[in-house]
């Protein structure tokens, strides 16, 4: 090859790797500048979908992180008052968190009437008491707003058409109070059923209940839900049920703590995740902060799930056979297990059932019974059963407890 050959060919190589290098930073740049616009075209359809809350941006039900204690605490406490205090029949509770207040009458949230006896248990009439009318074998309730009959009138809840199926000397007392966690009820039971000694206690729950027991705060991992300040905290402690932060904090001193490290007992709730209240330097960009919150894993059991409600239901069965009563714990699916959703849980794999089942915890599933209604009449658009269901549940709950009862005389 020639000299003249030899520069050429050199020339040609620097001109390819010249274009090349050009190649390449021309892809590199376009390959940016379309990540840069599907960044933006992402925050802008982001941005278009968000609805403002008063607890922070919500996209869909996805609520984007970080929240900020001081705007979730003034909204419940909106809720509290507006809700409650002003229309309802709860009151703050010291050890129970909140309670049905005796002698209140009120409106529900679906505009049902609520009226409380003088126990302090939901009521046909505002001062009734439940004293007063006699019955050769008395039902206590116990439980959360499926128990209580959220989103109904008395008439319309299971309670009062268990009664109803029964008939003659038998009344069923609803002691049932909406948000209450497993911990509450059995709670409940100790200070207000327990010296009543009725002859059945049937505790009533949904799978989130069993999750509620290792909370302290509802505003923290329970977003959207109205009730005060804080619930009691149970913690296993040499293997007995110790109470750890009682007597509780009023809803008007929780909220106003500015700041969510200072709230009593904190650390102790396991919806609690610090990041999730931490600012970070991307908080202006919504879909950054969307895939942030997307990330983040709901609430889920544990083995202190498990061994805690074990200890719970298994203390409340001891103590409503010692009093002569028959303990009954009973499983109501909810509307997010029955809704018929492409991620609503099977029966067989709800948590509640799970969670019962590792507990070993003898109860009386009603699943069966509440798929047996047409899926558009099971609940309301509160999430509650609707006047249908509550009877046919009532039919089904009829049912075991003669039987119950049966096997109990022979």
């Amino acid at each position: 090859m020639s000299s003249a050959q030899f520069d050429s060919s050199q020339g040609d190589g620097q001109k390819f790797a010249g274009l090349t290098s050009k190649y390449v930073r021309l892809s590199f740049t376009l390959g940016l500048l379309s990540l840069a616009l599907l960044l933006i075209l992402g925050e802008i359809l982001i941005r278009l979908f968000t609805v403002s809350d008063p607890e922070g941006p919500l996209v869909g039900n996805l609520r984007l992180l970080p929240r900020y204690w001081p705007n979730v605490a003034n909204q419940w406490q909106r809720r509290w008052r507006q809700h409650h205090s002003d229309s309802g029949v709860l009151a703050f509770d010291p050890i129970l968190g909140w309670t049905v207040a005796p002698n209140k009458k009120g409106v529900g949230p679906a505009g049902e009437k609520l009226f409380s006896s003088t126990e302090g248990a939901r009521a046909r009439d505002q001062r009734e008491s439940l004293r007063d009318r006699y019955a050769a074998l008395s039902i206590a309730l116990i439980g959360n707003s499926y128990v209580f009959g959220s989103d109904v009138n008395f008439e319309d809840t299971w309670g009062y058409h268990l009664e109803q199926r029964f008939g003659g000397d038998v009344k069923v007392l609803n002691f049932g109070v909406p948000g209450y966690g497993v911990d509450q009820a059995y709670l409940r039971y100790l200070k207000d059923v327990r010296e009543l000694r009725p002859k059945i206690a049937i505790l009533g729950l949904i799978s989130h209940d069993l999750l509620r027991t290792t909370m302290v705060y509802y505003a923290v991992g329970f977003p959207g839900a109205v009730a005060p300040g804080a619930k009691p905290r149970f913690m296993l402690i040499d293997g007995q049920l110790k109470l750890i932060n009682t007597p509780l904090p009023s809803p008007e001193d929780v909220y106003a703590i500015q700041s969510i490290e200072q709230l009593p007992y904190i650390v102790y709730d396991r919806a609690y995740r610090p990041s999730e209240w931490q600012s970070q330097w991307y908080d202006v960009f919504y879909l950054f902060r969307f895939v942030v919150s997307f990330s983040f894993a709901e609430l889920r059991p544990s083995t202190e799930t498990v061994s805690l409600n074990r200890a719970i239901l298994n203390s409340f069965v001891r103590e409503a056979t010692s009093k002569g009563t028959l303990p009954l714990i009973v499983y109501l699916p909810s509307y997010l297990e029955l809704s018929g959703g492409r991620d609503a849980p099977s029966r067989t794999t709800s948590l509640g059932v799970q969670v019962l089942k590792d507990a070993e915890v003898d109860f009386v599933d009603l699943t069966d019974c509440v798929e047996g209604v047409e899926g558009q009449r099971r609940f309301t658009r509160g999430w509650h059963y609707t006047p249908h269901t509550n009877s046919v549940l009532a039919d089904c709950l009829h049912d075991v407890l003669i039987a119950r009862l049966s096997r109990r005389a022979s």
